[in-house]
């Protein structure tokens, strides 16, 4: 096995009760309300070569899993555009076709500006609460921001509202409170995390995390900006790393 410097050395360089949703399938451009995105293969073709990756994946990440409480698993990236959500997704997908496994994906990257979680679900009309509001508001329960998609054994916990201090969020107790409980309700929880150039977000991620994906492109992904994520996240925590485009 390669070590992670000989992994950098080598790598192509540009120098990236819960509440029910109805979905469907995404068809061209025109996409409706409520469509899954053609690219979540192990949700709409969990057969095809392309989710057969992630059932790779899904396997190693199984391997991890020993003991009676749940695993969390947190997916970075070391920047913008390297495939984080889209693997995160892809990868709570193919966890789920386990018909005895619980799987929740929980989005956690309160500065995302583009493709996030909802956009590839296409759940941006839909009405209700997401994780940030449950963070400011003590009243709320667990199962308010929690959504269930039928037919794909899989739950959601959305960022939702907006984030004015991604910090404080990240630092509130009672998301330190949900992630411990959601490890005594679940086998897998995971986390779309922030980039790891945003500091100290992922920092703050990384006490509730057992390991992290690294995301990376091929071919886009900088050299220096890989090898700077590896170190800031140190050698225990990273799991793997997850090359997209190749």
């Amino acid at each position: 096995m390669r070590s992670v410097r000989e992994v950098i050395d080598s790598f192509a360089s540009k120098d990236g009760t819960a509440q029910p949703l109805s979905l469907s399938k995404s068809a061209g451009s025109g996409r409706k309300s409520g469509a899954v995105s053609a690219r979540l293969v192990s949700l709409l073709e969990p057969r095809s070569s392309a989710a057969e990756c992630y059932s790779r994946l899904r396997f190693a990440i199984e391997k991890m899993h020993k003991t009676n409480q749940g695993l969390v698993v947190g997916v970075t990236s070391p920047g913008e555009g390297d495939g984080k959500t889209l693997t995160a997704l892809n990868l709570a997908g193919a966890l789920a076709q386990g018909e005895q496994a619980s799987v929740v994906l929980v989005e956690l990257d309160f500065r995302a500006r583009s493709r996030n979680v909802t956009g590839y679900l296409d759940l941006k009309t839909l009405r209700g609460y997401g994780l940030i509001d449950w963070i400011r508001d003590e009243g709320m329960t667990a199962e308010e921001i929690t959504r269930y998609l039928p037919g794909f054994n899989l739950r959601l916990i959305v960022s939702g509202g907006r984030a004015e201090l991604p910090y404080e969020l990240l630092n509130s107790p009672r998301l330190a409170t949900l992630l411990n409980d959601l490890r005594h309700r679940y086998d897998y929880i995971i986390l779309d995390t922030p980039k790891c150039t945003e500091l100290p977000d992922i920092e703050l991620v990384s006490r509730f995390v057992d390991g992290f994906l690294v995301v990376v492109r091929a071919g886009f992904t900088a050299k220096k900006m890989l090898a700077e994520t590896l170190d800031s996240l140190g050698p225990e925590k990273v799991v793997g790393l997850v090359f997209n485009g190749l």
